[in-house]
């Protein structure tokens, strides 16, 4: 049941499963239940959602793809690749989403003002600067986050 702040509570039923959350639990940085399961599910939930949506890919699967890129007997080396790696994806998503709104800001912005719109130019991505307030909202959060 979940809580207020955000907090599952399982009941693992499994014998093998529970000694293999001890057995995890021994080495450094995986003392204590939470870490276990949580890097557990960090690796593992992807490759299940994956398996119900019929996303696997036949050559590889995603947990093959995640550890390929890490080469280490170390779980906690595993689960900080595993978080960078994930972080990367959402950098590059965040950037992609906001260059594809800027370019429709700006179009719009042109179209507004009765100014035609090359269609190649768009696709092209020629309009996707980002709009000046925004420019200035955005150094500001930074220089916030940054203190």
């Amino acid at each position: 049941m979940a809580t207020k702040t955000g907090e599952k509570h399982i009941r693992v039923d499994d014998i093998v499963m529970q000694e293999q959350f001890e057995k995890i639990m021994q080495y450094p940085g995986y003392k204590t239940f939470n870490k276990a399961a949580n890097a557990a599910l960090m690796i593992g939930l992807p490759i299940l959602l994956e398996r119900l949506e019929g996303q696997t890919d036949t050559h590889q699967t995603a947990e093959e793809k995640i550890l390929d890129n890490i080469h280490s007997d170390d779980p906690e080396l595993v689960y900080d690749s595993v978080t960078l790696q994930i972080l990367k994806e959402l950098i590059m998503t965040a950037t992609i989403n906001k260059s594809l709104l800027c370019s429709i800001f700006n179009v719009l912005d042109l179209m507004f003002d009765d100014i035609v719109v090359p269609a190649n130019k768009f696709r092209q991505g020629s309009f996707d600067k980002t709009p000046k307030y925004l420019q200035n909202y955005e150094n500001i959060c930074l220089q916030k986050i940054r203190r």
